[in-house]
């Protein structure tokens, strides 16, 4: 099986480079920040210190789509209905009552859906919690997902941060937008220096700043240490001749150059490098072949007795039945997986 598919172990050209970071971080004690400068962006950005209005809540849910059949839908609700009173008595343990009841994946956790504000649910749910006290249970409410018992928790107001609770996180934001301008500053006057040098370890003794070499051979896909690398960028340095020199990066962290170490052209590993990826595409492949047999004798069988109930069970086949659904709107439970 390799030596017919060597082609698809084939490795892709991997290098290794040499870089000089200036992290922004590293320059935020060269730089300060005016009590004038923090007031004047506070008042531009009074946006960013309205806090919406938020409730805590826990809900219970029980699934019912929005096209399901009428009957159906009437035994969902009767199900929530019984649970609902339930939840109404006083000694009632939402939390439980969820965890045993609720056909949402935070079931686990009791329901719990922590703070949120009132965009971010639909509006039926949002209309619901935020009508409740601390301490108090919905009826049931219904939406596109099905229908819900809520429990508010908790209810946050409407307010606006002041200027004094915002100070730290202004005077940090700012301080960084200096420091980044002196990182891309330095990152900039070294870059020339090391054109003009031909050598990055040159540039950088003489600048005296620190060089990070990849220990490992990079793919294109590869990571870089200090620094994270967009995909546009990685293939901008796979384009770097052998001792090329980058341009200025720019990265989340800061800038960097990078400069061409090694260069590994393109290979097929021997057989005992990928034996156990070989196995597995192999075994995968075999069982494939399997499964399409197995499929095309069921439907063969199915067809001749005109059904796949019978020619599933015959072969002891699980056979699901799918709820009613339509081009757009699918039954997810029965979506074919690659897996």
């Amino acid at each position: 099986y390799f030596e017919k598919n060597k082609e698809q172990y084939k490795e892709p050209e991997k290098r290794k480079f040499l870089l000089v970071t200036f992290l922004t971080d590293s320059y935020l004690k060269d730089v300060n920040v005016s009590e004038d400068e923090i007031k004047e962006y506070y008042d531009a950005h009074q946006d960013q210190y309205q806090k919406k209005a938020e409730v805590k809540a826990r809900h219970i849910l029980f699934r019912a789509e929005e096209n399901a059949p009428e009957e159906e839908v009437a035994k969902v609700k009767a199900e929530a209905q019984k649970v609902l009173e339930q939840a109404k008595q006083k000694d009632a343990d939402f939390a439980e009552l969820a965890k045993k009841y609720s056909q949402d994946p935070n079931a686990a956790n009791g329901g719990d859906l922590g703070y949120f504000s009132r965009d971010r649910m639909v509006p039926s749910f949002a209309e619901a919690a935020f009508s409740l006290k601390p301490g108090e249970v919905s009826g049931l409410v219904r939406t596109p997902f099905g229908f819900h018992i809520i429990r508010v928790e908790d209810v946050r107001p409407e307010r606006t941060i002041p200027l004094q609770e915002a100070r730290a996180e202004i005077e940090l934001a700012l301080k960084r937008q200096k420091a980044r301008d002196v990182a891309y500053e330095k990152a900039r006057t070294f870059s020339d220096a090391a054109y003009a040098a031909g050598d990055l370890r040159k540039a950088a003794q003489q600048a005296q700043v620190p060089v990070t070499e990849t220990k490992d051979w990079l793919a294109p896909a590869g990571s870089l240490p200090e620094v994270t690398a967009s995909p546009e960028v990685m293939k901008g340095l796979f384009n770097l001749p052998d001792k090329g020199i980058s341009d200025v990066l720019e990265a989340q962290q800061g800038f960097w150059i990078a400069q061409t170490a090694g260069i590994k052209a393109p290979e097929i590993p021997p057989y005992d490098q990928v034996k156990q990826r070989v196995e597995e595409t192999f075994k995968m492949a075999e069982a494939n072949k399997l499964a399409e047999k197995a499929a095309v004798d069921l439907l063969a069988d199915a067809k001749k007795r005109n059904s796949l109930e019978l020619a599933g069970k015959d072969k002891q086949i699980e056979v699901k039945k799918s709820t009613w659904f339509s081009r757009t709107e699918p039954d997810r439970t029965l979506m074919v997986r690659g897996d």
